[in-house]
């Protein structure tokens, strides 16, 4: 069992748009294969009213906060979009790098730049175009195997 950090736009995408994947790498990852969660969706988001307006103190915390998670969790699954403002992902991106952890990139759209650059030639960051793969891959590179159950 591993715990895995899921990161990705909060506030400058839709409620929707910031929950579904996450629920869905939630089943898959906590569900299907055992490991611990950490949405940093959940514990921001408490109302949906309010998402994304955030006093510059209150966004300090946050930062600190997550990038503590970031720090004690054993990888990351990340929604990345060339479309898509994620200026604190990248923050957590950034510092999971600079930590070595096992990073799965999985996007619906078009991967930045940078992402296929951190990517490239890196055992433990890979991209994928779909969330499935992106969670098989990191319950493998984790160490869980099919033969284990």
């Amino acid at each position: 069992m591993a715990t895995i950090y899921l990161a990705g736009p909060i506030d400058k995408v839709s409620a929707e748009s910031a929950s579904t994947w996450r629920e869905e790498a939630g089943r898959i990852l906590a569900v299907e294969f055992n490991h611990v969660v950490c949405d940093p969706n959940r514990t921001w988001v408490t109302n949906p009213e309010t998402r994304g307006r955030h006093l510059p103190r209150e966004n300090a915390a946050i930062v600190s906060a997550d990038l503590s998670a970031v720090s004690a969790v054993d990888a990351l699954l990340v929604f990345s979009d060339k479309n898509t403002l994620a200026c604190g992902t990248y923050i957590e991106v950034g510092y999971a790098y600079s930590l070595n952890k096992t990073i799965a990139f999985f996007t619906t759209g078009i991967f930045p730049g940078f992402v296929l650059g951190l990517a490239y030639d890196n055992e433990k960051i890979h991209c994928f175009s779909n969330l499935r793969n992106a969670c098989e891959w990191l319950n493998y590179s984790l160490g869980w195997h099919p033969t284990d159950n």
